[in-house]
């Protein structure tokens, strides 16, 4: 096995290495390059750095330092390398650092825009619940002023939870007043729409039954109407022989007038005496006929007369 006394170290091994002095009287602070390590364990290229793949292999506890025959000298990256392995270029070492350095800064602004995001979250919260203890403060402050509550805001544990159980418990029969007045309301409204409905087929009941009562008036009116007609044609014939009757009636008194006879210095004769009958007879049906028409035309109109009052 390689001795590692005879490898003389570089300048700088690494990006974070410390450059050898020239002075050998000054002392210089020994710095850990950064590692790398490989998945098959061994000390080499990988995702971690040195310190904390060596923090991470140690359990959280640092690595003693490895033997170093220079004394304070710092360690480059070609001591603690395998001595199968050959040594990587200073080139190579410096971009792997570049890019592992890189990888980590684009990690932690990617860390810094979550924290960021966090707490303007964590901000909107807080102020969110500052808002809301606000409005808390405010309904307990008109709360107290209307209940007139005599005691402090603040006081003791017990007595603000007695006071808050208290209001919770008033708000509580409130709520239950506010939902027994909304059945009650539910309930009128349902029982206002049942009574309407039955407002309602009583007036139709009501129209059905005066629409009978109509149609029975309306049927006796044309019972009657017909009766009337027959009436009517019965007393246009009493009326045409009434008038023939009052021509022969006036005919002959004009034959009496004209030869001024006197009915009883006229001989007793039977012809005369017939037509004395007929007059006579003719005149009691002329009569009799006004005297019925005048009586049918007092019927007929206390007739119309009781209709139009029904």
């Amino acid at each position: 096995m390689r001795s590692l006394s005879g490898v003389k170290p570089p300048r700088c091994a690494s990006a974070n290495a410390t450059p050898r002095s020239h002075a050998g009287s000054q002392k210089q602070t020994p710095r850990t390059p950064v590692l790398r390590a490989r998945s098959s364990g061994a000390i080499g290229t990988g995702e971690l750095g040195g310190v904390d793949e060596l923090l991470h292999r140690a359990g959280g506890k640092p690595l003693p330092p490895p033997w170093n025959p220079h004394g304070e000298l710092p360690l480059s990256r070609s001591h603690l390398l395998s001595p199968r392995m050959k040594p990587v270029s200073r080139l190579s070492m410096a971009a792997r650092d570049k890019e592992s350095l890189l990888a980590e800064i684009i990690q932690l602004k990617k860390t810094m825009i979550q924290q960021g995001e966090l707490l303007k979250t964590k901000n909107a919260r807080n102020s969110a619940i500052e808002h809301r203890n606000r409005m808390l403060e405010m309904d307990v402050f008109y709360l107290e002023t209307a209940l007139n509550a005599d005691g402090p805001r603040t006081g003791s544990p017990h007595r603000l939870r007695a006071k808050l159980q208290s209001l919770q418990t008033a708000v509580e029969q409130l709520q239950d007043t506010c939902d027994a007045q909304r059945e009650e309301l539910i309930q009128l409204r349902r029982d206002l729409r049942v009574t309407r409905m039955r407002e309602v087929e009583v007036e139709r009941d009501v129209f059905s039954d005066e629409v009978k009562r109509l149609q029975k008036v309306v049927k006796r009116l044309q019972t009657m109407h017909k009766k009337i007609r027959c009436e009517n044609r019965d007393l246009g014939r009493f009326k045409t022989k009434c008038q023939k009757l009052e021509m022969v009636n006036q005919r002959l008194e004009s034959c009496m007038t004209a030869r001024s006879i006197k009915p009883q210095a006229q001989p007793k004769s039977g012809i005369h005496r017939q037509n004395m009958q007929n007059i006579v007879s003719s005149h009691r049906n002329s009569v009799q006929f006004r005297t019925k028409q005048w009586r049918f035309t007092k019927v007929l109109h206390r007739r119309l007369k009781d209709l139009k009052t029904t």
